[in-house]
């Protein structure tokens, strides 16, 4: 696996010539969106080691999505103590709750239920893209708040436009 910047290539349509788009950086932190249109084709290269290039991926726009790419390696490791972490963020957790301000709304804490048109977009864009979910860079940065040393986790990024809805 490569750490290095991928070429994306945006093929067009009309005369099968590749455009060239920005680098795709590796890693989460550089996650970022682009809009496109269904049916538009891009391809991701990288440079071999004699200078040349090789297609690590092609993709199609089906529907709205966020696409991984590569494979991420696992990070579960059984044999990591994290219990001296678990404590200290206990604590650290448990003493915000002292500074927490109770506010209501004219509805307090009442249930509701989502909007039809939203629940069904949220449903259809979590079926369309179950195979783009993606491994969360937890190890080391973002502390001990998932349990990432013994379960790989997973999530699937939503646009931001699918966000505004």
């Amino acid at each position: 696996t490569t750490k290095a910047p991928l070429k994306l290539f945006w093929v067009d349509p009309n005369n099968g010539r590749r455009v060239q788009q920005p680098d795709v950086e590796y890693g989460e932190k550089n996650t970022r969106t682009m809009a496109s249109f269904l049916g538009h084709r891009f391809v991701l290269e990288y440079e071999t080691d004699d200078g040349g290039a090789e297609v690590a991926m092609e993709h199609v726009v089906e529907f709205n999505s966020i696409v991984p790419v590569g494979l991420h390696p696992s990070l579960i490791d059984p044999a990591m103590d994290v219990t001296k972490q678990v404590q200290k963020t206990l604590n650290a957790e448990w003493s915000k709750h002292l500074n927490v301000k109770r506010t209501f709304t004219e509805l307090g804490f009442g249930k509701g239920r989502l909007p039809k048109d939203l629940f069904a977009s949220m449903d259809a864009f979590n079926y369309n893209n179950e195979r783009h979910k993606a491994l969360e860079e937890w190890a080391g940065s973002k502390g001990i708040y998932v349990n990432w040393w013994e379960r790989d986790v997973f999530f699937l990024q939503a646009p931001r436009d699918l966000k505004l809805v």
